[in-house]
């Protein structure tokens, strides 16, 4: 339905230039990492991400898990050596593939094996 699209304009930056909140519901941030996905191509826009100590890493990719959390939003949930999965306000979201500032591709292992 075409009603339900939305668009940036030219200066339109998403809020917080794609930083995820985990206060927000997961299908909204799910949108955010599909809507700002070029492919190979270049975004100029912003990347989503997240940041890890002082560091950000943006998200490649992502898959919402419905359900009730019982932990807080921001909460690590899953670790696992492909996936991390982190708590929202109504779900989850697991992420796949992680992203250096530099645009270097990092697998979650590697996080994990950096930030400990």
């Amino acid at each position: 339905d075409e009603s339900q699209r939305s668009w940036f304009e030219r200066f339109h930056r998403p809020p917080n230039g794609g930083l995820q909140s985990w206060h927000e519901a997961t299908d909204n941030a799910d949108a955010l990492v599909r809507c700002l996905d070029f492919g190979s191509r270049g975004n100029p826009l912003a990347m989503p991400g997240l940041i890890i100590g002082k560091n950000f890493y943006g998200i490649g990719s992502a898959e919402v898990k419905t359900g009730c959390p019982e932990t807080s939003p921001g909460t690590l949930s899953e670790l696992a050596h492909d996936k991390l999965t982190i708590t929202f306000r109504d779900g989850w979201l697991r992420l796949r593939e992680l992203v250096t500032a530099t645009g270097r591709t990092m697998s979650v292992q590697d996080l994990v094996n950096q930030h400990g």
